[in-house]
């Protein structure tokens, strides 16, 4: 018997051959290979998974949308939610929110030509944040109140220990941080997050994008004579992945107590984490400046060199110095960078990155 990709379950629910009246079949489900909007490529045609999306949603079998959102192929777990999502909408938070912890790799486009590769738990926040962001123009659509969106993205950040898989999160919260919704003390976020503890809501604060809101809480929690060992290891760590001459100065002053408190192993990580993080940001820098092939040739080493560095910024950076790169860049390098950033692609899900030392330190 040749393995089915979905399983038999729930292949008995599903047509067994072509189409009919519509019908989502068996084969459907296996030539599906990523997530599409309603309008990709160049014409703007209707994606295979909207267009199955689509025809499941007509055919209204609940319980065969959650079997689709159980399946053992991300893609099809995605079908799954995204039918329910925008079949059931709030109903369907139960499900989505089991979601959330689901670091399985797929590919999305989400309109025109433009694709890239995520995981299952970042397409499940989008469908809470917009349960019809698949559709080109159409007005957002939350499941939850703003509230509970900045709580689910700091949860998220506090719980997933891999750089790059909540990057969204991660600047949505800084942008909320920026207006000032809400402000960043300890009574505000615990209305937000009520569900989390002192240390995995400096976690997750320490993995909003720098700002100066963030950095002023990370400092309150290194001088704060009342937090825990572990609320200050949490908030240095933070502070160690920024290369900045104010995070140095704030973990200089705070050395002393880490040592007393945890020990010179503790104290040692960090300052080495915050040593990494200058060294990593000063090679960096140059790659933003690349124009021509002789010079990617000249820093061919270095390009390699960060792909294989094991800080947790290095990946996102080096994709972002050479995408800004791409379109200043004469032919010959625009070429070599396209065949990089391809290759890095391809890796986008294999970013098994430590954040900092959160996972090592007690």
């Amino acid at each position: 018997m040749i393995p089915l990709p979905i399983p038999l379950a729930l292949v008995s629910t599903l047509a067994p051959s072509g189409p009919a009246d519509g019908a989502v079949t068996a084969a459907d489900l296996a030539a599906l290979e990523r997530v599409e909007a309603d309008a990709v490529g160049y014409a703007g045609e209707e994606g295979a998974f909207f267009a199955l999306s689509r025809r499941l949603l007509a055919e209204g079998d609940r319980d065969c949308w959650e079997r689709l959102a159980g399946d053992e192929r991300p893609v099809v777990r995605a079908l799954g939610l995204h039918v329910l999502a925008r079949g059931l909408g709030p109903a369907a938070l139960p499900r989505l929110d089991a979601a959330l912890a689901d670091d399985a790799a797929i590919t999305i486009f989400p309109g025109g030509c433009v694709g890239w590769t995520a995981t299952v738990s970042a397409f499940a926040r989008s469908l809470v944040r917009d349960a019809h962001h698949l559709e080109m123009g159409a007005e957002p659509r939350p499941l939850v109140p703003e509230s509970d969106l900045q709580a689910l993205d700091l949860a998220l950040l506090a719980r997933n220990e891999c750089a790059a898989l909540h990057d969204e999160a991660a600047r949505s919260l800084r942008t909320a941080l920026a207006r000032g919704e809400p402000a960043l003390d300890e009574a505000a976020w615990a209305r937000v997050a009520p569900a989390l503890g002192r240390v995995d809501f400096v976690r997750g604060v320490g993995r909003i994008a720098p700002c100066a809101a963030r950095s002023a809480f990370l400092a309150r929690c290194l001088d704060d004579p009342g937090a825990e060992p572990s609320v200050r290891r949490a908030a240095a760590s933070a502070l160690a992945r920024d290369p900045t001459d104010e995070a140095a100065t704030l973990l200089a002053a705070a050395g002393p107590r880490l040592r007393a408190e945890g020990g010179e192993g503790a104290a040692a990580r960090i300052e080495a984490d915050f040593a990494a993080a200058r060294a990593h940001a000063s090679r960096a820098a140059p790659l933003r400046r690349i124009r021509t092939a002789a010079e990617l040739e000249e820093r061919r080493a270095e390009v390699r060199r960060m792909w294989a560095e094991p800080h947790p910024c290095a990946r996102d950076d080096l994709e972002g110095g050479l995408s800004k790169t791409l379109f200043r860049a004469d032919d010959v390098a625009r070429r070599t960078l396209l065949e990089s950033l391809e290759r890095m692609a391809a890796h986008a899900g294999e970013r098994g990155v430590a954040w900092d030392t959160w996972s090592d330190l007690p």
